[in-house]
């Protein structure tokens, strides 16, 4: 397994967006590439760099894993399948971070976070 690169920390001026997703707006699916844990789960938000997943899963940090989801951008739906590692894991789910090299088209997954950005945030 390849080691999660460490990002620098940041602050919300600096961090890039992240837009919080509508309740049932996207369905992620995040299996550990060594094949021990595998689960799906409501995208809470979403970031070029990562995501948050609801899930109960007891995926410890810094574990490599695939992530799979169906995003709709305007009136095309586009599947993003990328690699990443957990960051952490906290009672309303996991934090990802996505591994840069395997976003293939960055620029529709902006498209995508930009196009949550637009819309004002779900409910509590």
């Amino acid at each position: 397994m390849r080691p999660r690169p460490k990002v620098p920390v940041s602050t919300p001026e600096t961090r890039p967006p992240r837009a919080p997703v509508p309740v049932r707006g996207i369905r992620a699916t995040v299996s550990s590439v060594n094949g021990l844990w595998t689960f799906s789960g409501w995208v809470r938000t979403l970031g070029t760099g990562g995501m948050r997943v609801e899930s109960d899963s007891p995926m410890p940090p810094d574990t490599e894993v695939g992530i799979e989801f169906l995003g709709r951008v305007g009136e095309r739906a586009e599947r993003f399948s990328l690699l990443g590692w957990s960051v952490y894991r906290d009672a309303d789910g996991v934090a990802l971070q996505f591994d840069p090299a395997t976003v293939t088209h960055p620029e529709r997954l902006a498209e995508l976070v930009a196009c949550y950005l637009d819309k004002p945030p779900p409910a509590p």
